[in-house]
């Protein structure tokens, strides 16, 4: 680094070379902070429209399934054999049996008014499921442990006096299925190496998750949270899920930034589709434009400081000999020549010619004068510059007082040899008299 001159004034290679730098590492960082942002919005965007069409994939399979299996038990409900009164309760049971082992379900349940199941008298008045049949809407519970510990559903539907809806509901027909239908769909379906697919009810109680565990232990982020703060921000995005507020957030857990996308589940008891994932999934190629960006900074800045460099020198080298010069010229040096320089740029090439033109003609000037002085002084008062063309300018000035003076001493010189003479012829006389006298 070039030190400081006495006057305090750093050289204008440092200036430009600062002034450059500065430039070109400021367009590099707004350059590499916009490309980041913009890599990460794009990213988010993609990741908002990939989730919310898994999601609405999770929802809508969930959907097709339930319909599917109310579709299956309003089958059943509608059987004359189930709802005709001219059939005993054995048959019947016979019937709902044959359904159980030929179609893949875990148990069917045909309950009259009393709520009492035909096959095997089991009791379900008390059943939210046997009510809300009863009521003639469709029921879907959430999943539950049978008696063999076994994850399982119940669907309850009507069954209609002599089989014709919206009549009179006579009893209702209560299929049992596997809950691991939820689970495989939830399973084949995830965003992201890491990210997981749940669903919760309106309770906030997992029902479908890869992991069955949280399903039978009934993993609830909202109570969860109110131990475990960590949970907090999921936990609020669950209820506002849960009350209808569903799409596209972000949460963090243990300091680890997640997307989580939510929609609702038609026809179910307010179930809600969860796919969550961490953003570390989907940031390598923002986390890539980074380090790109990076490079192309450090590349920028190379090239850059390399490329102001030259141009600084050939700048700086002949501006710093047209300053030596002129230096030596203020110190009264007008006979040194000015140094051959070469010039780039049209407004260099202008200076140099304009200094040269400066000290040489400037030059010529004083040598010029110094041999007009030099001879008036050896008294040759007819002396004529040799150089009146580089009088231009002020400089003609110099010329014109040079004439005057010259003028005025050839002037002064003959007003002297007249008074002189004069002074001689006088004497002459005074001399002639004295001598006529004597």
């Amino acid at each position: 680094m070039k030190k400081k001159n006495a006057r305090g004034k750093p050289h204008i290679g440092k200036v430009m070379s600062v002034t450059a730098i500065l430039l070109i590492v400021s367009i590099s960082v707004i350059f590499a902070a916009l490309s980041c942002l913009m890599s990460y919005r794009s990213a988010e965007a993609s990741l908002e429209e990939a989730m919310g069409s898994a999601a609405s994939a999770v929802t809508t399979a969930v959907e097709n399934k339930i319909a599917q299996y109310t579709t299956y038990a309003q089958g059943i409900a509608a059987t004359k054999r189930l709802y005709g009164g001219e059939y005993s309760a054995e048959e019947k049971a016979e019937l709902l049996a044959e359904k159980v082992k030929n179609d893949g379900v875990n148990a069917i349940a045909f309950c009259m008014s009393d709520g009492k199941d035909v096959s095997n008298g089991k009791d379900y008045a008390s059943e939210p499921a046997f009510k809300s049949a009863m009521s003639g809407n469709t029921y879907i519970s959430s999943p539950f442990a049978d008696k063999s510990g076994d994850m399982v559903t119940d669907i309850a539907v009507p069954v209609w006096q002599d089989g014709t809806k919206n009549s009179t509901v006579i009893g209702a027909v209560i299929v049992t299925v596997p809950q691991k239908w939820f689970n495989d769909m939830v399973e084949r379906i995830k965003v992201g190496t890491s990210g997981r697919t749940f669903i919760i009810n309106h309770q906030g109680d997992m029902i479908a998750s890869p992991v069955m565990d949280d399903v039978k232990a009934k993993k609830n982020f909202i109570n969860e949270a109110k131990t475990n703060p960590s949970f907090q921000s999921l936990a609020d995005i669950m209820t506002q899920a849960i009350s209808g507020k569903t799409g596209f957030s972000t949460y963090t857990y243990e300091g680890e930034k997640k997307f989580v996308a939510t929609a609702a589940i038609s026809d179910s008891d307010g179930w809600i589709a969860c796919l969550s994932a961490p953003v570390s999934d989907f940031t390598k190629a923002v986390t890539q434009t980074i380090y790109v960006s990076i490079g192309l900074v450090a590349i920028f800045l190379i090239v850059g400081v390399a490329v102001v460099r030259k141009m600084i020198q050939n700048l700086e080298n002949p501006i710093t000999q047209i300053v030596d010069r002129l230096a030596k010229f203020a110190a009264g040096d007008v006979a040194t020549p000015m140094p051959e320089l070469e010039a780039n740029t049209l407004e260099l090439d202008s200076l140099i010619n304009s200094t040269r033109f400066t000290v040489e003609n400037t030059g010529v000037i004083i040598e010029d004068i110094d041999y007009l002085l030099t001879e008036l002084s050896n008294g040759n008062f007819t002396v004529q510059t040799e150089e009146s063309e580089k009088y231009v300018g002020d400089y003609a000035h110099i010329l014109e007082s040079f004439k005057l003076l010259k003028d005025s001493l050839v002037n002064s010189f003959r007003n002297i040899l007249t008074a002189s003479n004069q002074v001689s012829a006088g004497s002459a006389q005074v001399a002639s008299g004295a001598q006529t006298l004597a």
